[in-house]
């Protein structure tokens, strides 16, 4: 059984690992992805992985996905990464911050 998250779920955690981890929401990235790219990335030897402080989760739908990515760029100025751009089947959001400008 796949889980899904409400947007204020998404927000609620994604908040939760700004306060955890440090920075300001500048210092974050956000993106969209597929199921197959969040796979990827979640993937043991992912090299995305490795220098980053991340989180992944997925939305109810593609459009929840966006307007999670939407509010944190608009309301905290989180950078959008590469992989932002909007599509039906990017329902799951992602966001990271580079291990050397987290504040642990």
């Amino acid at each position: 059984m796949d889980t899904s998250y409400s947007v204020q779920q998404i927000k609620f955690e994604f908040l939760s690992y700004i306060k955890e981890f440090g920075g300001n929401g500048s210092d974050w990235t956000i993106g969209l992805l597929n199921e197959a790219q969040q796979a990827k990335i979640a993937s043991s030897d992912s090299p995305e992985k490795a220098d980053r402080i991340w989180i992944c989760k997925p939305a109810l739908s593609a459009n929840a996905a966006r307007l999670v990515a939407e509010y944190f760029v608009t309301r905290f100025g989180t950078k959008k990464a590469d992989d932002f751009v909007v599509s039906p089947d990017k329902n799951w959001v992602h966001m990271f911050i580079e291990r050397n400008t987290a504040h642990t």
